[in-house]
């Protein structure tokens, strides 16, 4: 049995529902509690915790209660992980790749330290200095800095010496190129990534 809807008939625009002569009913249908209450939830949200709860009586009882003060979200934590990303998004990120274990770790540089996105210092960097005049001269600039051959750069060096985290890089000194002694060559590594 087909419905057919009636050119008299119309949907609330308030509640949804089909009113018949709408002309003559809508008003009527409108001052009805289902109508009037569509929209209104009767669940109250708690400003403290963001729980809700079912009325306004119930709301009281729970602000005094110690679920409230459990479930209150410490806002100063979530603006200093906020303050947090903003400083990271900031500085110079790098990512350093371990190839042993196969991961890549992402770390900020600025002032000669190396800090994770928590702003722990867990390493410094420095340009690579060739101490006792091991490297060959070809791969230095005349200060005895050692350098990439193909772009002119220093390059840097960047050791990890403190533990702050337990998903950490293992502690040690990290390049972009590594100097093969036997040959007298630099070798590219691809340990260290800079992110624009």
């Amino acid at each position: 049995m087909e419905t057919t809807i009636n050119t008299k008939d119309a949907n609330c625009d308030n509640c949804g529902k089909l009113v018949k002569y709408a002309n003559k009913h809508m008003k009527k249908h409108k001052l009805t509690k289902k109508c009037i209450n569509f929209n209104q939830s009767v669940s109250i949200n708690c400003d403290i915790c963001g729980k809700l709860v079912s009325n306004r009586k119930r709301l009281n009882s729970h602000k005094k209660s110690m679920k409230c003060k459990d479930n209150k979200i410490d806002t100063n934590f979530l603006e200093m992980k906020k303050k947090n990303m903003i400083w990271f998004s900031s500085i110079q990120t790098i990512q350093i790749i371990d190839w042993e274990e196969y991961e890549i770790y992402e770390y900020g540089i600025d002032n000669g330290k190396i800090f994770t996105k928590n702003r722990y210092v867990i390493g410094y960097y420095e340009d690579w200095y060739d101490d006792n005049n091991i490297i060959d001269k070809q791969f230095k600039n005349k200060d005895n800095y050692v350098v990439d051959t193909n772009t002119g750069e220093v390059l840097q060096k960047f050791v990890i010496d403190t533990i702050k985290l337990l998903h950490q890089i293992k502690l040690g000194t990290y390049a972009k190129f590594t100097y093969d002694y036997e040959n007298d060559r630099l070798i590219f590594t691809d340990t260290i990534r800079y992110i624009a």
